[in-house]
């Protein structure tokens, strides 16, 4: 599990060190709006700060928790298709147009997520630099969300190729067609 962390970790702080490469290149032209050291932002990473566990925002979601924002960062074509209960959409290439900043400028407790926290995690760094406080990645992304929490409530402790777990699946989807 260290090792993980670990190589989590190092690849975070490889994308930390890109994106603060980018915004060196760009700093000369604005400087004044990076408000957090790529050294501040990671020493966030290795206490922690950064992610948040899948099950206790599947806990936080039942419990309609306030204060509580959820971002998906994926194309509208696959957030339609399926995603996080109360989630709203803001596609990665539009993160920093500005109809969407006052979801970052509010004191809520942000929660973005892509396919992967790959992508999450770069947005993470990048909005933490600009000085937005209490955003958060999700930990494993949509992939792992859907897999171990949202599937579950789907199937149960079923297995997936059994009989039942298909009758029960299919009937849940349209009781009518069973026969």
């Amino acid at each position: 599990m260290n090792v993980k962390k670990s190589i989590i970790s190092l690849g975070v702080f490889i994308i930390l060190i890109a994106i603060s490469l980018i915004g060196l290149s760009l700093g000369a032209r604005n400087s004044s709006k990076i408000k957090m050291s790529a050294e501040q932002v990671h020493s966030m990473i290795v206490a922690g700060e950064n992610s948040y566990d899948p099950e206790q925002m599947e806990y936080d979601i039942k419990s309609k928790v306030n204060g509580l924002t959820i971002i998906d960062l994926r194309s509208p074509d696959r957030y339609l298709i399926d995603h996080i209960e109360g989630a709203i959409n803001i596609p990665f290439q539009r993160i920093m147009d500005e109809q969407y900043t006052r979801y970052f400028e509010s004191k809520d407790t942000k929660i973005i997520y892509a396919e992967d926290e790959t992508k999450s995690a770069e947005v993470w760094v990048l909005l933490t630099q600009l000085g937005y406080n209490n955003i958060y990645f999700l930990r494993g992304g949509f992939h792992y969300w859907s897999a171990k929490i949202y599937k579950k409530d789907i199937l149960g402790n079923t297995s997936k190729f059994s009989e039942k777990a298909r009758y029960d699946f299919k009937k849940e989807l349209s009781p009518d067609s069973i026969q």
